[in-house]
């Protein structure tokens, strides 16, 4: 009898509107947050590759050090969808600067949205 939500809320304002009774479901019982080192989160981004026809997701990144084992997600021929036979292509947003600005506003939102969790 629950729900999970992923990306929801992302802000601050969107956890007080749901928590209010009169406006959402309430306040929720758990809250998970899962964070990985800037560095691995940018890895993964950049090495992201999307099926131009289909929109299958692959990721090129291999991570295994410290406590990360992140092994990449690879089409079986290089560089071509599984499912549909395509060209896979890099998103014109995964770029380095675009990431980091992303990563950038994530984590001036992400803090008073904790803060209100805890």
């Amino acid at each position: 009898d629950g729900y999970i939500l992923d990306g929801f809320p992302r802000v601050l304002e969107q956890a007080q509107m749901w928590s209010d009774p009169t406006l959402g479901d309430g306040n929720p019982e758990l809250v998970i947050n899962i964070s990985l080192a800037r560095s691995v989160l940018i890895h993964k981004l950049a090495s992201r590759r999307i099926c131009g026809s289909c929109g299958d997701n692959y990721n090129l990144a291999d991570i295994r050090y410290g406590h990360y084992d992140m092994p990449p997600m690879l089409p079986k021929a290089e560089g071509i969808c599984d499912s549909c036979g395509s060209g896979l292509i890099r998103r014109d947003d995964d770029t380095d600067e675009i990431i980091q600005h992303r990563l950038d506003l994530h984590f001036d939102k992400e803090e008073p949205l904790l803060d209100f969790y805890r």
